[in-house]
């Protein structure tokens, strides 16, 4: 059964105000022109897919071309809920990311997007291996291995995966951790 905007508003009022606050930086972030508007590319980038991905899963929750095309703060939010709710038993990949907080959520995107500085939604092997000092030849096997049928190139949800795969996730969450228990 696809969420209509009523179930999606009862679960933007049930959402915690941390989430909301998190959700609500997000926004701000992508909204580098500061228009207080964002385009369905700019969130499809922000979350790692390609727009049409996101438009399909946008629109099984009821959510016009119009609202996807120029999303305010509240179509964002409502949005992003929807992604984060959003049953996807294609793949592991994606499920991977929901088990994370919603912190540890934004640390993930926040590498995401420092490694993709052109913000095409991808990161290449190459990339990946810079940022992680990690061996060229263990990513390709991990990516040929899980990844068959894609290029050099990881969308957001398969980069997670890699992660997790290569034993980068795992550090990197004690990391931040520590970090914020530091501080």
């Amino acid at each position: 059964m696809s969420s209509t905007h009523e179930e999606l508003d009862a679960i933007l009022e049930s959402t915690p105000a941390k989430e909301l606050n998190e959700i609500k930086s997000l926004f701000y972030q992508i909204d580098t022109d500061q228009s207080g508007r964002i385009s369905l590319e700019e969130f499809a980038n922000f979350h790692g897919l390609h727009v049409n991905e996101a438009k399909l899963i946008l629109s099984e929750h009821h959510i016009t071309d119009t609202e996807m095309n120029e999303m305010n703060l509240k179509g964002f939010t409502l949005c992003t809920i929807a992604m984060r709710t959003k049953s996807r038993t294609k793949s592991t990949t994606s499920l991977l990311f929901y088990y994370l907080s919603a912190e540890e959520q934004t640390k993930v995107r926040a590498i995401f997007a420092a490694i993709d500085k052109d913000y095409k939604g991808h990161v290449t092997v190459d990339q990946y291996c810079e940022y992680f000092k990690s061996s060229r030849d263990k990513i390709l096997n991990l990516v040929k291995e899980h990844f068959p049928n894609i290029q050099l190139e990881l969308n957001f949800y398969q980069f997670i995966e890699i992660m997790s795969y290569s034993g980068d996730l795992q550090p990197f969450l004690k990391s931040s951790t520590n970090n914020n228990n530091n501080n």
